[in-house]
């Protein structure tokens, strides 16, 4: 009998020192966790998110690692307690390194705040231990969504230009260049317009999209369709000029396309950053 007891109270002696170093380790994250929370808030209606995100998410990802990096109770009567703390931590951990890591890389802030979004919405999914605000996802929603409509307007600006260069070299030196025989030159220009093309497509997939610009965005990409006609096109012509003289102007006129169907989703994405 006292044997049982005694192995009873150490039990839940044992018990009660690792509620109280559980308890401990997520006192020691809830702070960053907060922070990186509530750091759309601080944007004030603008794109952008506080200097030291990157440290704050560090903060949480260290407070949390205790948890995380200890060797699982596996075959003890604490694996059920340890299995929770344990999820609920690696989630949460999880999620502030992918923050971290778009941070460190400088990556684009619509990235930034898509990852910041996740961790507000995982945290409350992970366990219970950790809170976010209540407000806080709709400002982080917010904020990426105005990174985004940011980001997407500067990237097609940036295409734009390669457009108006691609057309100004149709029109004043391709020409000159087929009729020189120089064919190969010529489709070495063209290859690099469609990479650059590619590149537009990549860079769009790329950035995380937010629900509400989804269709924008997949109208914008099918838009794109226009310009791989125009390269088409103007392949035909480097090739076989004399036999395809009218496909110099139908690129042209795909290019023209283009630039008139990318201006609905253009202005849908704007839109969103009002």
């Amino acid at each position: 009998m006292f044997a049982a007891l005694l192995t009873l109270a150490t039990r839940d002696g044992l018990q009660h020192l690792y509620e109280q170093s559980v308890t401990s380790v997520f006192s020691q994250a809830e702070a960053p966790v907060a922070q990186v929370a509530a750091a759309p808030a601080q944007s004030a209606g603008a794109p952008v998110l506080p200097a030291g995100l990157d440290d704050t998410a560090r903060a949480g990802v260290d407070a949390l690692s205790p948890i995380v990096d200890t060797t699982r109770l596996r075959g003890t009567f604490l694996e059920e307690a340890d299995t929770v703390a344990f999820h609920e931590a690696i989630v949460v951990e999880a999620e502030l390194e992918e923050l971290q890591g778009a941070l460190e890389e400088q990556g684009s802030l619509t990235q930034v705040a898509y990852r910041t979004e996740r961790v507000i919405v995982r945290v409350p999914e992970a366990g219970g231990r950790l809170f976010v605000g209540a407000g806080d996802r709709a400002q982080a929603d917010g904020l990426w969504t105005r990174a985004y409509a940011r980001d997407f307007r500067q990237l097609d600006t940036a295409f734009g230009s390669t457009l108006d260069e691609l057309d100004a070299w149709r029109q004043s030196d391709l020409p000159g260049l087929v009729l020189a025989g120089r064919v190969s030159e010529a489709q070495q220009r063209i290859e690099r317009f469609r990479a650059e093309r590619e590149r537009m497509t990549d860079r769009v997939r790329a950035l995380p999209t937010p629900p509400a610009a989804s269709d924008a965005a997949r109208a914008y990409v099918e838009a794109l369709r226009h310009v791989d006609r125009a390269l088409a096109l103007l392949d035909d012509y480097a090739a076989h000029p004399a036999a395809n003289p009218s496909e110099l102007q139908d690129s042209g006129d795909q290019v023209a396309a283009f630039r008139g169907e990318r201006q609905a989703p253009l202005a849908a994405v704007a839109s969103l950053g009002n």
